[in-house]
């Protein structure tokens, strides 16, 4: 299991990473492919817009699947306990 600065760290270059590449491909290869024009700046903005959304996103379906899992766990431990109360 990861450790939460293990967990921050590996988001960090996740996001980095999905920025840069982003930004690239948002400049120089998919506005030539629609006859666009779109500036260093313009495609920033673009990208750096998407990006927040993701990491939402992504933060958001990670924290519930966590809890979901939270709550799964302390469910199969009731029942272990319960069990173990009524075979003693």
């Amino acid at each position: 299991m990861q450790s939460h600065k293990e967990t921050l760290l590996e988001s960090h270059a996740n996001l980095l990473s999905s920025l840069a590449i982003s930004w690239l491909l948002q400049v120089y290869v998919i506005p030539p492919l629609f006859g666009v024009q779109v500036n260093k700046s313009q495609g920033f903005g673009i990208v750096a817009s998407f990006t927040a959304v993701s990491f939402v996103r992504a933060y958001a379906i990670r924290r519930f699947f966590a809890a979901r899992d939270r709550r799964a766990h302390l469910a199969a431990l009731e029942h272990d306990r319960r069990s173990a109360r009524f075979n003693a």
